[in-house]
């Protein structure tokens, strides 16, 4: 099974081309917040189509805000699946949850918790294409320390 986590603020409804061909097996999450109030009907009604598809809006507000409730979904999961085997993929433009990947498989399994696997696409249809990372990150604004350590090293 994939669990399969969305950004849609990141790529939008052009990122999730060929919902379809999404195994019947896979569990699909649609991540949105305020920031992009509009969701299609036709998206909508192709999620539940799905059977095991949702769209879950965040409502915390703040930095960040999406990515630290999609890390917490993978946490959950990676407890419900406690020994056995479990590919998280996430759906995303943004390269900064590309440091899931070290920090999920390094994390041994156990009774608590499921051998998982990490893949970042930049939309559904490189997903089913294999094409693994290929669209630049969104640009992230610097915090106060990555700027202050910047200062410090010149």
């Amino acid at each position: 099974m994939k669990y399969i986590l969305v950004d849609y603020e990141s790529v939008g409804t052009a990122g999730l081309e060929k919902l379809d061909q999404i195994e019947n097996s896979d569990e699909l999450v649609v991540l949105y917040s305020k920031n992009m109030p509009y969701v299609s009907i036709d998206l909508l009604n192709s999620v539940r189509d799905l059977g095991a598809g949702i769209f879950k809006k965040v409502l915390y507000t703040g930095e960040n805000s999406l990515g630290n409730v999609l890390c917490m979904l993978v946490g959950q999961k990676m407890e419900a699946f406690a020994g056995s085997f479990l590919e998280v993929i996430v759906i995303s433009t943004n390269k900064n949850y590309d440091i899931l990947k070290e920090r999920i498989e390094s994390s041994t399994a156990g009774p608590r918790k499921a051998k998982t696997s990490y893949k970042r696409y930049p939309a559904i249809q490189d997903m089913i294409a294999g094409k693994e990372n290929e669209l630049p990150s969104i640009p992230m604004e610097p915090d106060e320390q990555s700027i202050e350590k910047q200062v410090n090293e010149q």
